[in-house]
């Protein structure tokens, strides 16, 4: 899975192997994930976006070697049967540069004087740690998840939250596009806080709006599973001996 980490031994054993991209970033780091992606047998990514990087960035032309394996979502995470509002809203996931911490922070300030609180969890954020038992219930004390990424390779807690009937507001970048429709299942909006904010409190001004789009994020992260991803993963290893 890493290419940095286990990239390299990968590379030195001489053997095929599959390397799995999740997204690329410019940095120190990014020539020897270059070079890993270019002598593995296959390669794997979670998105068409990021397939894009790996012909693109990397210089992997031989799009045969290309597999995109999207992410699932287990049966853990369920919509409540009797939805409430609770006009609350929730972002999950790291505090680290591509996941837009300032803009999180401005954010909740401003949803703070409408009087809707945002729920800033995850490492860095959470004064203790969040345990994947607990995010089911985590996702269910929301209404709206909101992912202001600057970089994303797929979005899996977008699909958790989807999958839990929670409506994703997220933004601009194109894996998550291929998860959210603007107007459906959610917002995708770009980088502009007052846009996030008059977007979020819209949603809290029209619960009926709300409710359909709640229902559109079930229905699409229901067509997501880690049983379709093993099978491509299985697909994307066959002829590698």
């Amino acid at each position: 899975h890493s290419l940095r980490y286990l990239g390299l031994p990968a590379v030195l054993s001489g053997r095929p192997f599959i390397a799995h991209c999740h997204h690329l970033e410019r940095g120190p780091w990014l020539p020897l994930e270059k070079w890993v992606l270019r002598r593995a047998a296959r390669v794997t990514v979670d998105s068409v976006f990021g397939m894009t990087q790996v012909v693109g960035m990397a210089g992997v032309w031989d799009t045969t070697r290309l597999h995109a394996v999207p992410g699932g979502v287990g049966p853990e995470f369920q919509p409540l049967p009797m939805p409430g509002t609770c006009r609350t809203a929730l972002f999950l996931g790291q505090k680290k540069w591509r996941k837009n911490p300032d803009f999180l922070s401005r954010l909740k300030e401003r949803l703070d004087r409408h009087g809707i609180r945002l729920r800033l969890e995850g490492p860095g954020w959470s004064a203790r740690p969040v345990l994947d038992r607990d995010k089911p219930a985590l996702y269910q004390s929301a209404d709206v998840f909101v992912f202001p990424s600057v970089l994303e390779g797929f979005g899996l807690p977008v699909l958790e939250a989807m999958a839990s009937g929670v409506v994703p507001v997220v933004s601009w970048q194109p894996a998550l596009m291929e998860l959210v429709t603007d107007g459906v299942e959610g917002c995708v909006l770009p980088l502009d806080l007052d846009a996030w904010t008059r977007a979020i409190v819209g949603l809290f001004q029209h619960p009926g709006r709300l409710a359909q789009m709640r229902a559109a994020a079930i229905r699409k992260a229901r067509t997501y599973s880690w049983d379709q991803s093993a099978l491509a993963w299985c697909r994307a290893a066959a002829g590698v001996a």
